[in-house]
């Protein structure tokens, strides 16, 4: 059960660089709000360090290291049309572009499509989701190559909103869990006043701590098909501003799970 709890809450996704240029070198960040600059994770065992580059709010670079326990070095690069976040781009520690995720809105700016190449093996997944009158956004997943994407996934998910955040998830066709519940806390979230990000929370969810809206994550709750219910609980460390500086499981939770953030002065 802990390996299922690892991949659910190591996961991915990280990218946008600034709209047309491929050089972050002279961008700085916007030191007039609060911008996360380094962040260290712990995740039952593997150790993870992220750095983060910003132009003025707009995240441009995010460099990692990765010890599983082997050692995984790359960085991924945001690209925003607008202040809208519509590429990421995943490079290797060998500077190959191994992954490119595009993202597609409506005409609301909300988040329509997800579409996630892997350009190691040409093949490619795709989310698609639908706003609901009630406030729930479904999604349904698509796998195919790099140019298509067309055969429907037996998985499908629904996400419960309240006040921006994801507090639900419930999986239908999944053969592991079958719901998450996710609590918060009141404090802001290190990712808060970068520009875009809000708008592609229904991707980010469980991208290993580095992302959120407006809060922290308190309580994350597994519900499995085939075994009982796994909790993790969080305690968190404010600075004067109220923003996290570290983050870690309770003794009593699976894991352990730390998090330690560091911000631009």
């Amino acid at each position: 059960m802990k390996k299922v709890i690892q991949i659910l809450l190591v996961s991915l996704l990280v990218l946008t660089f600034t709209s047309c240029s491929s050089d972050d070198n002279g961008n700085q960040p916007d030191t007039s709000v609060v911008l996360l600059k380094k962040m260290e994770s712990d995740v039952m065992g593997n150790h993870g360090v992220y750095n983060f580059s910003y132009s003025g709010r707009k995240l441009t670079k995010v460099n990692y290291e990765i010890h599983t326990p082997g050692i995984q070095t790359g960085y991924d690069k945001y690209f925003y049309t607008g202040e809208l976040i519509t590429e990421i781009k995943t490079f290797n520690g060998s500077n190959q572009n191994t992954f490119s995720t595009v993202f597609t809105y409506n005409a609301n700016n909300q988040l329509e499509q997800v579409v996630k190449l892997n350009l190691q093996n040409s093949t490619a997944t795709k989310m698609v989701f639908t706003y609901n009158s009630n406030g729930t956004v479904d999604a349904l997943n698509y796998t195919g190559t790099l140019e298509s994407q067309t055969t429907l996934t037996a998985v499908s998910e629904k996400y419960f909103i309240e006040n921006n955040d994801i507090v639900r998830i419930e999986f239908t066709g999944s053969i592991s869990q079958t719901a998450m519940d996710f609590e918060y806390d009141a404090a802001n979230n290190p990712m808060r006043n970068v520009t875009g990000m809000d708008k592609i929370k229904l991707h980010t969810y469980d991208s290993d701590g580095r992302y959120g809206i407006t809060k922290n994550l308190k309580k994350v709750t597994t519900y499995f098909a085939t075994v009982q219910s796994s909790q993790v609980d969080f305690e968190l460390v404010y600075d004067e501003n109220n923003y996290p500086l570290t983050r870690y499981s309770s003794e009593t939770s699976p894991g352990p799970f730390s998090y330690n953030f560091e911000y631009y002065k």
